[in-house]
């Protein structure tokens, strides 16, 4: 017995793995977990989250990426978990009766006694959350890594802008502002290790790009390693936040096969250190397009890295009419379908001729996924 919850022989060790760390929520501002497959962390996340429902008056976010994956990943295995938690896990099992009345799984959420606690939200439509929210709710994300080749067709890739969404919902979520001693809401995304770009990592990006190597050596014999960083909140407060990885594999090969895109190094995906010396080309849909100055070789880099400095005559290429409606540089131009194709053709050239590369995980993200793959598939950028 756990917490007063009763599991099947072998599965009460690992909960109380989980229920643990997701104790220790109050202390961190982020909190990623990120795991093999196999682990049982979704199945026991939300048996923990259900916890917090019955014995507190928190509410939540379980957060999507679009109303697919909610409707078809979200929503009938929670009615799964909920029958467990109810009729198998607890302690004092309910009555088929009472359930119903006390508990109400439906696609926008669950609720329990009549209120609601559990929020499905989508990423995409991520200010829905202003009009549903009325106090600081913490945001929990499962499945925050797509997986590429996953049969959840709606989950396969990071969303446009969604470093951006990311923003707008957590504001979104921090509804009691006035309250100065009120904790801020709390970010929790769970993952198995596909790779490691997604927006939320960016407060571990410096520290896992220094020590990768190091890093995969030491999971490989540890199994689980804690990584903490220092992350400002809305507040401009420095706040904790906290990397776990958790490793099961006890064969080298089938390890490597399941963290080797997770520990990928920096060089193999293109991305390189800001060089020093370098001239800024023109800028595109918020990337600056560079040219190092002794190697004659070209990097994109994001207009939100502080180090970056640009002229205001630098040029500014639009894709879009909306690009272009929405520019300020009076030295803009906007692309026709031909100068676009053109512009593609000649960034996969340079990349197959390794003279294109990237300072940072966003600006990669967005050349190689949101322009030149959907003008490759011809989709609306």
């Amino acid at each position: 017995m756990t917490n007063n919850l009763i599991f099947p022989e072998g599965y009460a060790e690992i909960y109380q793995k989980f229920s643990d760390l997701l104790d220790e929520l109050v202390n961190y501002l982020t909190l990623i977990i990120i795991t093999s497959r196999g682990t049982g962390k979704s199945h026991n996340v939300k048996v923990k989250i259900l916890e917090w429902i019955t014995k507190t008056d928190r509410e939540l976010i379980w957060l999507r990426r679009n109303f697919d994956n909610i409707r078809k990943s979200s929503l009938e295995p929670w009615r799964k978990i909920l029958d467990k938690y109810c009729f198998e896990y607890s302690e004092n099992k309910y009555k088929r009766k009472d359930f119903e009345e006390i508990w109400e799984a439906i696609t926008r959420g669950i609720k329990y006694k009549k209120v609601m606690r559990l929020h499905f939200i989508e990423l995409y439509k991520s200010e829905d959350a202003r009009e549903l929210l009325d106090k600081n709710t913490d945001i929990f994300m499962d499945e925050a890594i797509p997986n590429p080749k996953g049969k959840d067709k709606t989950n396969l890739k990071y969303l446009d802008d969604e470093d951006i969404l990311y923003d707008e919902l957590y504001g979104s979520a921090w509804r009691e502002r006035p309250n100065l001693k009120k904790r801020l809401p709390r970010k929790i995304f769970v993952a198995n290790p596909y790779d490691r770009f997604g927006p939320f990592m960016k407060p571990f990006n410096s520290y896992l790009n220094k020590n990768l190597k190091e890093l995969k050596e030491r999971l490989w014999k540890e199994k689980l390693i804690r990584i903490e960083v220092e992350e400002e909140n809305l507040r401009g407060e420095t706040e904790k936040s906290l990397l776990f990885l958790f490793a099961t594999e006890h064969k080298r090969e089938l390890f490597d096969k399941e963290w080797n895109n997770f520990f990928l190094p920096n060089e193999k995906l293109g991305i390189i250190d800001l060089p020093n010396n370098y001239e800024i080309l023109y800028k595109l849909q918020g990337f600056y397009y560079c040219r190092q100055l002794r190697t004659g070789k070209y990097f994109f880099v994001s207009e939100g890295n502080n180090k970056l400095s640009a002229p205001r005559w630098t040029e500014e290429i639009c894709l879009t009419n909306e690009d272009f409606r929405r520019s300020e540089r009076k030295n803009k131009r906007l692309l026709d379908n031909q100068g676009l194709k053109e512009l593609v053709r000649e960034y996969l050239e340079d990349l197959d001729s390794n003279i294109l590369r990237f300072a940072d995980f966003e600006s990669r993200q967005h050349v190689l996924f949101n322009v030149i793959d959907k003008v490759k598939l011809n989709v609306n950028l």
